[in-house]
């Protein structure tokens, strides 16, 4: 698996799998592909936005997401990690995608001075916040991989 940010080139492929991300939260009222495609270029992509977006990649296809920023100010001189989306696709959940995604954002983070690491998960995923702490937690001073 190959994790890295993105880049306007892979607009496309994560405009499918952001699309799989809509319909797996809002059902018949997800985004279409073009109207996606729009938004990750005109709103996710402006120079902006304040995200990041990093991708899974599995054979050369997109299979998962992830969208963070760094935030400074921060106490003690350091900076923030706030993980705003985690997807990966049905095909590959259960997988690691997942956990490859927020170990790379950790250790990101930390490279850039960052101890505190914050995300939020969809009440309607119960699940998630569980999951999520159980891979990465805060501890003062630094970010410890679970």
């Amino acid at each position: 698996m190959k994790i890295k940010i993105c880049d306007a080139p892979d607009i496309p492929q994560l405009a499918r799998v952001f699309v799989e991300m809509e319909s797996y939260y809002f059902g018949n009222e997800a985004a279409s592909y073009d109207e996606m495609l729009s938004y990750l270029t005109h709103r996710v992509f402006s120079a902006y936005s304040g995200v990041t977006v990093l991708g899974a990649w599995q054979n050369g296809t997109l299979v998962g997401f992830a969208t963070f920023t760094l935030m400074f100010p921060a106490p003690k001189c350091s900076g923030q990690a706030y993980m705003k989306d985690l997807f990966t696709s049905a095909a590959v959940r259960g997988q690691g995608v997942g956990k490859s995604l927020m170990r790379f954002i950790a250790a990101f983070a930390i490279e850039h001075g960052c101890i505190k690491f914050d995300w939020t998960a969809e009440t309607t995923n119960p699940k998630a916040a569980l999951h999520l702490s159980q891979l990465v937690r805060s501890v003062p001073g630094t970010i410890v991989l679970c």
